[in-house]
């Protein structure tokens, strides 16, 4: 889909473009979304501005030289984006297409920041009237975005950590599988956020560098605010990081003591039954000469033996504080 935006007497006009039916875009549009594109759209857009959109494979490369550049005046910025809201996490590709009248962007998911971005520019129309300005508002709406993101996971961390050293009566009130995997997502989703975070300082990084923003003091600025809130986040992102190890790791720790307290009831039952076991084996032996065998109260003290072998180790370990 091909859509072309621009600001007319002071309002927003949107318009989907067919590239089967025009040989030209919008002259006035300053922001071009192509989402999930077709050949014939990618082709009109490079037509109409002269350039060369990547491929989507050519987006996906993870090298800086190859997600950063600058070709004939027009430069090619791509980042990461997580998308939250599926499940599990993913990560998009974005590609913003910068010149010096236009912005283009090109993308192949359904990501909220550019929906919540079009609403905000249909109340601010102003925000859309230049390439630099559209650039800078957008990414300021990626990153409130992501920002909302981390805030749903620390609330989700909060609550985990609450049910994670919670009190139980029985240590089988803990379900460890499921804990372990809705750890497992929030881990997930950090480290997808935190990858989106150092894939979009680069972008501003480089963006701040270019000419384009010299002449337009208030998306220069509106660029640098989007950098102090991209650290900030870092910084954010990097302890709820943590917290997630810390809690992958207390999880695990009571996993090995109920794992060790089931092996401590096995040990001591043998051990209980280890001398009733000893004095069964001795009068079992196929002795002729036994004694113990033709008296009249041989069986009863034998199994009163039994009882005391069995029950002093259990008062020993009770009063040690072992059960």
């Amino acid at each position: 889909m091909l859509r072309a935006f621009s600001v007319h007497e002071g309002r927003l006009h949107v318009e989907e473009v067919d590239a089967a039916a025009v040989e030209a875009l919008p002259p006035e549009a300053v922001w071009i979304d192509l989402y999930q594109p077709t050949g014939p759209e990618e082709r009109l857009v490079e037509r109409a501005l002269a350039i060369d959109i990547p491929t989507r494979a050519e987006r996906e490369e993870i090298e800086s030289s190859s997600r950063l550049y600058t070709d004939s005046g027009t430069s090619f910025l791509t980042g990461t984006i997580v998308r939250s809201a599926a499940a599990p996490p993913e990560s998009a590709t974005v590609t913003f297409v910068l010149t010096a009248s236009r912005l283009i962007t090109v993308r192949h998911a359904d990501l909220q920041a550019f929906t919540a971005f079009e609403r905000d520019i249909r109340r601010q129309p102003q925000m859309c009237t230049a390439a630099p300005s559209a650039f800078a508002a957008l990414l300021d709406s990626i990153i409130e975005r992501i920002a909302d993101v981390l805030e749903r996971l620390r609330s989700d961390l909060d609550r985990l950590s609450q049910e994670v050293f919670a009190e139980r009566t029985k240590a089988s009130d803990h379900d460890y599988r499921a804990l372990l995997g809705r750890i497992g997502r929030l881990g997930d989703l950090v480290s997808k956020a935190r990858e989106s975070l150092l894939s979009l300082s680069r972008v501003t990084a480089f963006a701040r560098q270019l000419d384009l923003f010299d002449g337009n003091r208030a998306a220069a600025s509106r660029l640098m605010t989007v950098a102090q809130d991209i650290a900030s986040l870092t910084d954010h992102a990097a302890f709820l990081n943590s917290k997630v190890t810390f809690l992958l790791d207390a999880t695990l720790g009571m996993i090995s003591i109920q794992q060790n307290a089931i092996i401590k009831i096995f040990s001591v039952v043998a051990v209980i039954f280890l001398p009733p076991t000893l004095i069964a084996s001795i009068y079992g032996m196929n002795f002729e000469v036994m004694p113990e065998l033709s008296w009249s109260f041989g069986y009863p003290l034998a199994l009163v033996l039994m009882l005391i072998s069995a029950v002093l180790p259990y008062v020993l370990f009770k009063a040690r504080g072992w059960l």
